[in-house]
């Protein structure tokens, strides 16, 4: 009986838990963001918690360098219109799904990036992800910030 009443518990709790994980069945963008930066197959490991402002493509190249990805192959950006936002983080699971979204806010002059992490399942390994996105330009002298949530 005690067994049962416990596994009851257990259930609701998981059932009811944290609205975010249940909402983070898969991957998605809101917000002001364009697209996503699909080139991330070139990115191998980083650093946690770098982040990435890119608003020109002599840096974008640099930064592709640095990984020593090929500049010949990567997705064109209008850095006339967009700016490649990102940041490094890991999380540990067998798949991880994100939630990102990226508010320009005019009359605070700022731009925030939040970013949701979900993972599933209890295996060893560690995934990265710098979630690159693509956003419209926006002035340099906007406060730029990031948020990082891990559910």
């Amino acid at each position: 009986m005690l067994v049962k009443l416990l596994k009851y518990i257990v259930l609701v709790i998981c059932l009811t838990g944290c609205k975010k994980c249940r909402d983070c069945k898969q991957s998605e963008i809101q917000g002001d963001i364009v697209s996503l930066y699909n080139n991330s197959y070139c990115f191998n490991g980083g650093t946690k918690g770098e982040e990435y402002h890119i608003r020109d493509t002599a840096n974008l190249i640099k930064l592709l360098k640095t990984y020593n990805c090929d500049t010949n192959s990567m997705i064109n950006i209008d850095f006339s219109k967009h700016v490649l936002l990102g940041k490094y983080m890991q999380r540990g699971g067998c798949n991880v799904t994100y939630i990102k979204n990226v508010v320009i806010d005019n009359q605070k002059m700022s731009v925030k990036y939040s970013i949701y992490s979900c993972t599933k399942g209890t295996c060893a390994k560690l995934i990265g992800s710098h979630n690159f996105v693509i956003v419209p330009k926006f002035p340099s002298n906007y406060n730029l910030s990031f948020e990082t949530k891990n559910y």
